[in-house]
């Protein structure tokens, strides 16, 4: 079964709780860490079997890495596992689920290869407000008071497109590098 690593929770010696993320459920996993076992990464996307257990969580056996090209790129690596522990909140406590969510991390993993990790986690951060139907607009206007907080703007109008546009279309590209760290900054505090 295919998912993505949401949280690790330490257990007792090197054993782990592995909530994992997969097309329709969100599971918690019992994970035994033995001589022979791969390390396991938050964030990660694994293929493993689900070993059901008498009495305790299930067992996560015959674990596989399936990470991205960018696995051993630092910077998008951390960025990626903040988001991921961000999701791991937000989803915290819900069973079955749509399959948005693990369709998000597979298109934000290919979108983090060709793109900048922020700008693509900000167009990520969107779609997950604009699936669930939140109040993306209350979110503009700390955003708003922030970047014009900093002294007079060039060029309101030109922002005010550039945020209808990230809205509409999920699309970054009109916001500057600053906007969109200012941003990213913004979306991980406001949920």
């Amino acid at each position: 079964m295919e998912g993505y690593i949401l949280k690790i929770s330490p257990v007792r010696e090197e054993d782990t709780i592995v909530t994992l993320l997969t097309q329709h459920q969100l599971y918690t996993l019992y994970r035994f860490y033995g001589a022979r076992h791969s390390p396991i990464t938050l964030g990660y996307k694994i293929d493993c079997t689900i070993e059901p257990q008498i009495g305790y969580l299930p067992k996560m056996r015959h674990l596989v890495h399936l990470g991205p090209k960018w696995v051993g790129d630092w910077e998008k690596m951390v960025f990626w596992q903040r988001w991921i522990g961000f999701l791991g909140r937000h989803l915290r406590g819900v069973g079955t689920i749509e399959p948005f969510y693990y369709q998000l991390l597979e298109r934000l993993t290919r979108k983090i290869e060709r793109q900048e990790v922020k700008r693509a986690l900000v167009e990520g951060h969107i779609a997950l407000l604009r699936f669930e139907g939140r109040g993306e607009r209350e979110l503009w206007r700390p955003f708003w008071r922030s970047i014009t907080g900093q002294g007079p703007s060039p060029n309101p109008g030109r922002l005010q497109r550039a945020l209808e546009h990230l809205l509409t279309y999920t699309d970054s590209q009109y916001l500057t590098d600053k906007e969109v760290e200012l941003l990213y900054t913004l979306l991980l505090e406001w949920d």
